[in-house]
């Protein structure tokens, strides 16, 4: 595949052979070769399974990317005419390594980065991670030895190997290893680094910042009635006010800790707005659980070990974390993990199906408050 130039940083290849020939693996295996007249046969084989992947021509002065970009094991041989000039096995070890959060979604970062540990652990590489500042802060502590940069400061770094972690809608195989409609959330993060060995819920470990005793001390139960998608969000009118009532009801502070309150508080106390995102983790610490949906909050529960009970219908209850799902499987549901449907993501109120959102319509506040008693503790 000929490109007219490499896409992301760095934009000439860090690494050089004898030949002046340049290589990494940023991005899939990258090749520039030096000005002349020479005629190069470049071969990649997947050094784990033996196969080969790809054979392509190349002249002087040309750059050529491999069409997968996901983690493999590579190994390359180049050669002039017949000559075999240089060949390489891709080795991270003490290997300068970045992994690219496309996603600024706390959920998506907090998911995927559960497998930033276990990667560094398993190849021994340096590791750096580029993502939004504001959820850099909450690993940066407890993760001394893997390095945070911003969007910005990574246009500087040549590394040695980069793998994008991300939602893929492009379905033809080059940058994730699976339809992320087909797998877990935090899973896809896993498979594309190869990590299939170690494909299993493990949360990461946050900073906690100050007060490591929790900010509420009272009895409460948090609360989070947005999210990034309307197929995500409860839908049922006047859901909240009966739940939010019945919390109250029960001696329990009702506290929402969405970062905005744009559909209201439906009468929850307030703890929105620009807020630390470890103030959150403080607030969520002592919580008797998360009541809330599919979004970043819940995977923040899951990072704190907090219960969550979690009002669904657009996901099957594999794709996120284990927690106490409520979701009426008498309505349409799952489209999430339909591969048959194709999200229109800048119609952020679209409803796959076109059946406007039966999914959480039909869960009524009774479904909820059950589930709220069954992680009580009591049956009423």
């Amino acid at each position: 595949m000929k490109i007219k130039g490499f896409l992301r940083e760095p934009l000439i290849p860090s690494e050089i052979t004898p030949q002046n020939i340049r290589y990494d693996f940023n991005d899939g295996c990258r090749i520039l070769t030096p000005e002349g007249k020479e005629q190069y046969t470049v071969t990649l084989h997947d050094l784990d399974s033996g196969n080969l992947l790809e054979t392509h021509e190349m002249t002087g002065g040309q750059q050529w990317q491999s069409r997968h970009r996901f983690y493999v094991r590579y190994g390359m041989e180049i050669r002039i005419g017949e000559r075999l000039v240089f060949r390489h096995e891709m080795d991270l070890q003490g290997k300068e390594t970045l992994l690219r959060f496309d996603s600024d979604a706390l959920g998506d970062t907090i998911a995927w980065f559960s497998y930033a540990a276990r990667f560094q652990r398993k190849h021994g590489c340096k590791l750096g991670c580029v993502m939004t500042p504001a959820v850099a802060d909450l690993f940066k502590t407890t993760y001394p030895d893997i390095a945070f940069f911003t969007k910005e400061e990574a246009k500087n770094l040549a590394p040695y190997a980069t793998y994008r972690l991300g939602v893929r809608y492009d379905g033809d195989g080059t940058r994730a290893r699976f339809e992320h409609q087909l797998v877990p959330l935090d899973a896809l993060a896993g498979y594309d680094l190869g990590m299939d060995d170690e494909i299993r819920q493990e949360p990461p470990i946050p900073s906690y910042g100050d007060g490591k005793d929790g900010y509420v001390k009272e009895p409460h139960i948090c609360l989070a009635f947005r999210a990034s998608m309307a197929q995500k969000e409860w839908q049922r009118e006047s859901g909240w006010e009966e739940v939010v009532e019945y919390i109250q009801s029960r001696g329990y502070r009702a506290i929402c800790i969405d970062k905005d309150k744009k559909h209201g508080l439906h009468g929850a106390e307030d703890f929105t707005g620009d807020r630390p995102l470890q103030e959150r983790l403080q607030t969520l610490m002592n919580a008797k659980m998360l009541v809330g949906l599919p979004s970043g909050l819940a995977w923040m529960a899951w990072m704190m070990r907090t219960p969550i009970v979690m009002i669904s219908g657009f996901t099957e209850p594999w794709a996120e974390m284990p927690c106490r799902r409520v979701q009426n499987r008498l309505a349409c549901h799952g489209c999430w993990n339909d591969a048959s449907c194709h999200f229109k993501c800048g119609l952020p109120d679209w409803c796959p199906r076109e059946k406007d959102h039966e999914c959480t319509k039909t869960i009524t506040p009774k479904m909820v408050i059950a589930a709220i008693n069954q992680e009580l503790g009591d049956r009423r």
